[in-house]
């Protein structure tokens, strides 16, 4: 596992996840609908767990899922069909049984970025048979490749708050 120097280097890393706004997502006036961005969102952590290592796939074969315990989101600039968006998102706690993201949806207008939408997600390791909260499996905790038991305090907490 790595030592505390490695752990700010996980909750550094942005990644990053690009799309454009179909016609099927507006409202008619071309403006997205506003779930659609949850699942703008969904997309981009799927993206996340498989650029880290682990595709949604083998995590739901392996008998777990994370699943959105808590959120608060903010829409600041509407997106409108034919836009380029990028989510961004980011590791911002760990704890045995759930991960906090944070997540911007950005686009550019006058050739500077524009936030679009944030929120901060709580999700939560869920046994699929159970249904019921446990411990992340080792599969995923290895590709973390943080020692989540000995965290240092601000990266340990996992609720979310409404700052951003």
């Amino acid at each position: 596992m790595l030592g505390s120097e490695c752990v700010h280097e996980l909750f550094e890393k942005t990644f990053r996840y690009d799309l454009c706004v179909n016609f099927e997502d507006c409202d008619m006036g071309g403006v997205v609908f506003h779930p659609n961005y949850l699942k703008y969102l969904e997309r981009a952590r799927s993206e996340m767990l498989r650029e880290l290592g682990y595709s949604f796939r083998e995590m739901l074969n392996s008998g777990y899922a994370f699943v959105v315990s808590e959120h608060y989101s903010k829409y600041v600039t509407p997106a409108l069909f034919d836009d380029r968006l990028t989510v961004h998102s980011v590791i911002t706690g760990l704890s045995p049984t759930s991960i906090r993201v944070k997540q911007r949806i950005t686009k550019l207008i006058g050739g500077e970025e524009a936030l679009v939408h944030a929120i901060q997600i709580r999700l939560v390791c869920v046994n699929l048979n159970s249904k019921r909260p446990e411990v992340m499996p080792p599969v995923i905790r290895k590709l973390l490749n943080v020692d989540i038991e000995n965290l240092p305090k601000e990266f340990a907490q996992v609720r979310v708050s409404t700052e951003f």
